[in-house]
């Protein structure tokens, strides 16, 4: 078993990896119908996100079509075994992300 040190550690270097990416990501809505949860993801509205480290912090980027720009902080606030998997389909909504090649840098 993992200490909570090295899952840190595993974290942060699965957000240091994914930093020297582009992603598209399409728009994302919430639905609560007939007493279930749904996502529902629009494909043709499409954002683009990068992650970025600064100060030893993580910042998610997030520009629009319309260029809005929005800067997230990531929060480590409960680090164990399962924290990597979980901020990796809460910030790339599963599969849906997509890496794309690009030296595209998203205006702060």
């Amino acid at each position: 078993m993992k200490t909570k040190e090295q899952n840190k550690s595993e974290v942060i270097n699965y957000l240091r990896k994914t930093s020297k990416h582009l992603f598209k990501v399409p728009k994302c809505t919430f639905n609560f119908s007939e007493s279930i949860y749904v996502y529902d993801y629009d494909s043709e509205n499409l954002s683009y996100m990068r992650i970025v480290e600064q100060d030893d912090e993580f910042y998610i980027l997030r520009q629009d079509s319309k260029s809005n720009v929005t800067k997230v902080k990531i929060l480590f606030n409960k680090i164990d075994g399962n924290t990597k998997c979980t901020i990796k389909h809460s910030i790339f909504l599963g599969k849906m992300s997509k890496s794309i090649k690009s030296n595209f840098i998203l205006n702060i």
